[in-house]
């Protein structure tokens, strides 16, 4: 995405799908814990950062963090067309 918005090109971006972004480094220890440690237990684990956004939130803060000037425009989910059904 990042090369497309570099490039001028028009970004439809799912505003309607939720996702907690989690930084590699914390999911990263917290498997590492999970792993040495002497108390842990078999099963499914979930681990992610705190708060919620968008995927068109996502990527507007990605753009102005990076300095990028961005064209973009909000999509449904349900409007977006997938090449795999």
């Amino acid at each position: 995405m990042i090369e497309s918005a570099r490039k001028g090109r028009k970004l439809r971006v799912i505003d309607d799908q939720f996702m907690s972004p989690t930084y590699t480094r914390d999911a990263a220890q917290a498997i590492l814990s999970l792993a040495t440690s002497s108390n842990a237990q078999y099963g499914t684990y979930h681990c992610c950062n705190g708060g919620s956004c968008n995927w068109y939130q996502f990527a507007k803060a990605i753009f102005t963090m990076g300095g990028i000037a961005a064209d973009l425009s909000r999509v449904a989910l349900a409007d977006y067309s997938f090449k795999a059904p």
